[in-house]
Parts: structure tokens; C-alpha cells; sequence
């Protein structure tokens, strides 16, 4: 019996990835709320504005799939995993690695369009005409 109850509370956990193009597509649409500057009266203070902002990515995922009731922070959690699995998978396939592994998979649904709202932020594309600190010594560097 302790069997079913563990593969009960491991397949609640599972997000499929409809599910996570739903969040990706939420949080984009409501991504002023969840993550932008706050102006106003300060009736409501931003930590609270916030939480609705989550809740409300978690309604709607909950009317749409109807199997699993998420929270807010739930969704939040899973959101901030999805956002560091894309950028560690971009790094990856941007610079591989040198010990000749397996190939870097790609982008799934959800992380595409997560990739495609942040290719442009300095988090995921790194920061233009930076100085590379690995560049070997006494080599030239232009500073632009």
C-alpha cells in the first residue's frame, strides 16, 4: 500500500509539456504583473500584487487542465525551473563542451518560446562587445 501512495504523490508532480507551454504563454502574457516596475497609490503592496498575479497563471492552468490542482507557488517554482533549464540548454548549444558527451537536445515547446521572449536579455545572450576573461595572455582585445 505504501507503494501506490509513492506513485500516486511521483506522477502528481509530473508536468507534461502542454502544460508548461500554458505557464511559458501565462507568464508572458502577464509578465508585467509577475515581474515589472510597480507605480501607484500602494493600496496593495507589490509582494501581494504578485502572489495574485501567480495565482491567477495557476487558475487558468487549472481550468485547462483539470487533473492536478496547482498553487501559485507551485507554478512559480516550476516556472523559475523551466527559465534555468533554457538558459543552461542555450549555453550548452552555444558553447559545447569539450568532453565529447552526448549532443545537447532541442528545445522543447515551452523553452522555445520562453527562449524567444528572452533571447535578447543580457541573461541569456550574455552582454555585446564584453572582454572575455578566458582569451589567452597577450592576445589583442578591441575595446570598442
Amino acid at each position: 500500500m505504501a507503494d501506490n501512495n509513492a506513485n500516486v504523490a511521483t506522477s502528481r508532480n509530473r508536468w507534461s509539456e502542454q502544460v508548461e507551454t500554458v505557464i511559458a504563454q501565462e507568464i508572458i502574457k502577464n509578465y508585467d504583473v509577475l515581474f515589472g516596475p510597480m507605480t501607484g497609490c500602494g493600496a496593495l503592496k507589490i509582494r501581494e500584487v504578485r502572489r495574485r498575479g501567480w495565482e491567477a497563471v495557476a487558475n487558468v492552468l487549472n481550468c485547462q487542465f483539470s487533473t492536478y490542482k496547482r498553487a501559485g507557488s507551485e507554478v512559480k517554482k516550476k516556472y523559475y525551473n523551466m527559465k534555468d533549464k533554457t538558459k543552461t540548454k542555450n549555453d550548452e548549444m552555444r558553447r559545447p563542451g569539450t568532453g565529447g558527451g552526448p549532443r545537447v537536445k532541442e528545445f522543447t515547446i515551452p523553452e522555445g518560446i520562453l527562449l524567444q521572449h528572452f533571447g535578447d536579455s543580457a541573461s541569456v545572450a550574455g552582454v555585446p562587445n564584453a572582454i572575455d576573461t578566458d582569451a589567452p595572455e597577450g592576445a589583442s582585445i578591441n575595446i570598442i
